[in-house]
């Protein structure tokens, strides 16, 4: 039932368009980006099809070896119906956005990126 609701929550996500690739205009760095819900107390989480740096990853998936968290579900349903938004970034952006989004939670850098272009 649980992972029902989990991938329930997942294709929504990915209707909202909160999956984004980051990439260095150098062509050499990139990752994917969670967005969480603006306004509100989520988390933006670094992910890619493995690995999620959410609590309940960290917890249901390398502790107990139990289901993905929707974060990683959501990333592999955008990835196979090809619905991420991705952006060019210098280099020094690309680690501001990692840096805001372990130390703050949330990159208010990445989202004037993504409302601006």
């Amino acid at each position: 039932m649980e992972d029902l609701r989990l991938l329930k929550k997942a294709k929504i996500s990915v209707m909202q368009g909160r999956i984004v690739k980051i990439q260095s205009k150098q062509g050499f760095l990139f990752t994917y980006i969670f967005l969480g819900k603006d306004g509100s107390k989520h988390k933006d989480h670094i992910v890619n099809e493995n690995y999620c740096d959410c609590e309940f990853f960290i917890f249901n998936k390398i502790y107990k070896d139990k289901a993905f968290c929707y974060h990683v579900l959501a990333l592999k349903i955008a990835l196979h119906r090809e619905k991420t938004i991705t952006i060019d970034v210098e280099l020094n952006d690309f680690l501001d956005i990692i840096r805001e989004i372990r130390h703050d939670g949330k990159s208010l850098k990445l989202r004037k990126l993504i409302y601006t272009t």
